[in-house]
């Protein structure tokens, strides 16, 4: 607080206490210096009573990290696994049906990969659509 600010406090304060006591003439200085006191424990009070309420706020923190530090860790559920992506070309694929199979009511025949490499070895190159 400003000097100015606490001067009026202290001002106001101590014609209060002269107004109490009857207006008595020569006791200006008495009446001020009560009135110093009393403001001075107001705001001490004031400060006393922050103190306090930031004393029980570190205290709770403080409890709460050492509550977690005694926790064990097989009772904290561990992360997550991320899923490695797979190398290009590695990535599991579903078999494709054999053409054998393609329009038949028997249970549907899956192509081996044998006959996945024969097929892509046997295929035609495509044909060129550039045109110079």
């Amino acid at each position: 607080m400003s000097d100015s600010k606490q001067d009026q406090k202290i001002r106001e304060r101590a014609y209060q206490i002269w107004e109490a006591e009857g207006r008595p003439h020569g006791r200006h200085e008495q009446h001020w210096q009560d009135a110093l006191r009393e403001i001075a424990t107001t705001a001490g009070d004031a400060v006393a009573s922050v103190t306090r309420k930031v004393r029980r706020a570190v205290k709770k923190v403080a409890d709460t990290v050492s509550d977690a530090r005694e926790t064990p860790a097989a009772s904290v559920a561990p992360a997550p696994k991320k899923q490695t992506p797979t190398a290009k070309g590695t990535r599991k694929r579903q078999p494709k049906a054999s053409p054998a199979a393609v329009g038949t009511t028997a249970p549907t025949v899956l192509a081996s990969s044998k006959e996945k490499t024969q097929r892509s070895q046997t295929r035609k190159p495509r044909a060129s659509t550039k045109t110079s």
